[in-house]
């Protein structure tokens, strides 16, 4: 079975740390086309959030990789 590497990202839609790294997560996808991108807004995902021993509102989004 192949391996699948995934991006697993933790913002919102309204913080200015999680719209000013939009661009650099972009990127970094076109790079790299085989990478999964899994995009979990603040409300929606909280409990995912948790089970990854995210914090939000801390200055910067939490992007996990596997």
């Amino acid at each position: 079975m192949p391996s699948v590497l995934a991006l697993l990202e933790f913002g919102t839609d309204w913080c200015g740390f999680c719209l000013a790294s939009a661009p650099i997560v972009t990127k970094a996808l076109a790079a790299h086309p085989a990478l999964k991108h899994l995009k979990v807004e603040d409300g929606s995902g909280r409990a995912l959030g948790r089970s990854f021993k995210v914090k939000l509102c801390v200055g910067s989004p939490s992007i996990c990789h596997f």
